[in-house]
């Protein structure tokens, strides 16, 4: 089987090419991750955020059975990052009247290392939820995070030192500390009501 490769600024993380390939590699970048919920009424995953700021089809191309996709504009210098099992750890897990430990147990760890991995190495997480209020299972989500953090935290630290980083991003534990951008969306239909509510009145 061929090995996925970075093609046109596509590729899937953990990423399986040459580094030596990518261009401008001694400029900085900012890391832009987006974890959110698929839209089932226009059968719209998130990854369109990406495409329609960038007025371009990105991730067009198949990721096999990647967690999290990604896509390099050199020309901005920005990588972005899309984890694709949100909705089914949310629907699926965190839905339930579970503890995190029992998450822990059940839940496909490696998926779960996934997901921390992007607020190791974010500068910005895009996290997009449908209503006017964050979806209460995001914040479940987070002390989830957290207590993977705390398991990981050793283990981390160890691969962290093996890196040429600066001794601030040892001490934290991470490559970079991501700010947080929540995006409420309202579905379609309920947009197009309150967009005619306001021509009427």
């Amino acid at each position: 089987m061929a090995t996925p490769a970075y093609c046109g600024g596509r590729f899937p993380v953990p990423p399986a090419f040459d580094f030596v390939l990518l261009p401008l590699k001694t400029k900085k970048v900012a890391v832009v991750s987006i974890i959110g919920s698929w839209d089932s009424l226009t059968c719209g995953s998130t990854s369109q955020l990406i495409e329609n700021f960038l007025q371009k089809s990105v991730f067009s191309l198949p990721c096999g059975k990647s967690v999290i996709q990604g896509f390099y504009d050199c020309e901005r210098q920005l990588i972005f990052l899309q984890f694709r099992d949100t909705e089914y750890l949310l629907d699926e897990l965190l839905s339930n009247a579970k503890n995190s430990e029992d998450i822990l147990t059940e839940w496909d760890m490696e998926r779960l290392k996934y997901l921390y991995y992007l607020f190791l190495v974010s500068h910005f997480i895009l996290i997009v939820s449908y209503g006017t209020n964050l979806d209460p299972r995001y914040v479940a989500l987070f002390k989830l995070l957290n207590r993977i953090r705390t398991k990981l935290r050793h283990s981390v630290e160890t691969l962290l030192r093996t890196l040429p980083l600066p001794r601030y991003c040892i001490a934290a534990g991470r490559i970079a500390t991501p700010r947080l951008l929540f995006l409420f969306k309202l579905p379609p239909t309920i947009s197009a009501r309150k967009l005619a509510e306001v021509f009427i009145f």
